[in-house]
This record gives C-alpha cells, structure tokens and sequence, in this order.
C-alpha cells in the first residue's frame, strides 16, 4: 500500500452487513457486540464513535441497527 501524500483527496465508500442477536427482546446498547467502554469508563460504539449514556436502557440516537420481528427461539 502506497503513502498518502499531499493529503487525501477522495474517499472510496465501503459498507458491511453484520447480522447480530440481542438477548430476547433487550435492543439496548450494552447487549450489542460493537458496545464497549472507553479509556474513561463511558460506553461509546464502536460504529458511530457516539458515547452512549444510557447504554444500559436504550440505543444511541445514531445506531444504525435495524430491529427485525424475526425471532430465534434456542433451548
């Protein structure tokens, strides 16, 4: 891979579909695997760098997970 010099001039768009469950019907922050805590001990996601500070009762105003019906019932 090539330095970049003289700064950057364009950005090449790239996207992921990552499909993860939540415990039963808990879609808050803390459940998901991209939460985790910072050097200051404050949640934060790992997708849209947002500290998130009721990780523990609701999801970020940015999340951009989209919440299906679909349950997985596993005994």
């Amino acid at each position: 891979m090539s330095k970049i010099d003289g700064g950057v001039r364009y950005y090449t768009k790239a996207k992921i579909v990552y499909e993860f469950g939540f415990p039963q019907d808990y879609t808050v922050c803390v459940y998901c695997p991209f939460c985790y805590k910072g050097s200051t001990e404050k949640f934060r996601c790992g997708i849209t760098g947002e500290y998130l500070p009721f990780a523990q009762t609701e999801r970020g105003q940015r999340c951009p997970a989209e919440i299906q019906e679909e349950r997985t019932d596993e005994h």
